[in-house]
């Protein structure tokens, strides 16, 4: 026998709760940048601030230590559930920033030139893996990098050889350590950009260590490549730093779109910063980049970010198309054979995934008899 159908009201509750729950999500993600940014005091958000949807959200977007320590600021006492996310969050981190430093020396004392391109700046969050970029395309030079460190891993499948990247499990620890060599994207199509990132980074203190980083220009450049290259949301953390680097007035615009262009990845840079402005006039009402540098960026046709299911979602498909599109172009005409090679692979890749996970879906052929 058919089931019944649901009575109407029955379906219109649970799609106005359902529909109220995601108002519900992106406003506390709107109050969270605005408290993270300082733009709003936690006391004048406690009507409103709900912990039990924040925790977890902010644990996935990598705000939630900044958070709680803008509410320890204030002397608001945390929750107990929400103490106990924030200590075992800054435990995990402590353990990254030991294995950065372990890392680091190893590197010097063996002067292998490299950079920790994305692991530092969202200090005193971090994201789940720890990124090294040595410009040695050889993988030789990981047991140097490695040194004592107990590790697994290290096997790499056709994907990764292409894109030059090797992946290790650090022992006793919930971290992953990703070398990448000499290259940077999907498929390792961006080698100018590696040398770009690389020859001009800088020696900075964070966390109480002297590390190299990029300088905030290349940060930039390599966040919007990053982000939206392979990816198809954005991170609320991502969203903090940039608006708050562009707040700042210490960036040379000038250079950075230079730089963007020097490494073939204007596109990118467009696009992203397209996202970061619009969330940016959603939460303050304002546009974030400066009159001139609206006029120097393309940022028309790349479609609109919304927050869904706790990151902010961009229309990727589309997005991705026409990047590797004008990607591909640029290393045709320019005659790098190397990076067209390796973009003309990216829809096997792409089909690849689909398999794999429609062979995993219930029904699929591994559920086949």
């Amino acid at each position: 026998m058919r089931p019944m159908p649901a009575a109407p009201s029955t379906v219109q509750s649970i799609g106005h709760s359902a529909m109220g729950e995601v108002e519900h999500q992106r406003g506390q993600a709107g109050l969270a940048i605005q408290i993270a940014l300082g733009d709003l005091a936690p006391h004048d958000a406690l009507a409103s601030w709900d912990w039990r949807t924040v925790a977890p959200l902010a644990g996935r977007n990598a705000v939630l230590v900044r958070l709680a320590e803008r509410f320890g600021s204030a002397q608001i006492p945390l929750p107990d559930f929400v103490a106990v996310a924030v200590a075992r969050e800054r435990q995990r981190v402590a353990h990254a920033l030991r294995l950065i430093q372990v890392i680091d020396q190893n590197c010097a004392c063996h002067g292998i030139a490299h950079l920790f391109p994305k692991a530092l700046q969202h200090y005193p969050d971090m994201g789940h893996d720890v990124d090294l970029l040595v410009i040695t395309e050889s993988t030789a030079v990981d047991r140097l990098v490695l040194g004592d460190v107990s590790a697994a891993g290290g096997r790499r499948e056709l994907r990764d050889r292409l894109a030059g990247t090797t992946s290790y499990r650090i022992a006793d620890t919930a971290l992953t350590l990703d070398i990448q060599h000499g290259r940077l994207g999907i498929l390792g199509e961006h080698r100018r950009l590696a040398t770009l990132i690389v020859d001009n980074r800088r020696r900075t203190d964070v966390a109480g260590m002297a590390l190299d980083i990029p300088s905030p220009e290349h940060q930039i450049v390599l966040q919007a490549f990053q982000k939206v290259s392979g990816t198809s949301s954005l991170r609320l953390a991502d969203v903090l730093f940039t608006i708050a680097a562009a707040r700042g007035g210490q960036l040379d615009w000038s250079h950075l779109i230079r730089v963007a262009r020097q490494a073939g990845v204007f596109h990118s840079l467009c696009c992203y910063l397209t996202y970061v402005d619009q969330i940016h006039r959603e939460q303050f009402r304002r546009p974030l980049l400066a009159p001139e540098v609206h006029e120097a960026l393309r940022i028309h046709g790349w479609g609109r970010a919304v927050f869904r299911d706790g990151l902010y979602r961009f229309p990727h498909r589309s997005v991705h198309r026409r990047l590797n599109t004008v990607y591909l172009a640029r290393a045709l005409i320019s005659g790098d054979w190397g990076a067209a090679g390796r973009l003309c692979c990216l829809p096997l890749l792409a089909a690849g995934r689909r398999l794999r996970r429609l062979v995993r879906r219930p029904g699929g052929a591994e559920h086949q008899s």
